[in-house]
């Protein structure tokens, strides 16, 4: 986060998949916010729910 504020970025966008708790926990813990919910699809059929976060920088 700090080599982003150098560089002038001033927020951070991730995904995770949602159903990994843990794993929200986690970016949470660092600032991270919930955004929206995206399905993609899987090869073998079906799709995986997965969630952005952001953090804005200042």
């Amino acid at each position: 986060m700090q080599a982003a504020l150098q560089a002038n970025i001033t927020a951070i966008q991730l995904t995770r998949v949602t159903a990994d708790e843990g794993v929200a926990r986690f970016w949470q813990k660092l600032g991270f916010e919930d955004g929206n919910q995206l399905f993609l699809p899987l090869k073998a059929g079906g799709r995986l729910a997965v969630t952005t976060m952001t953090r804005l920088l200042q």
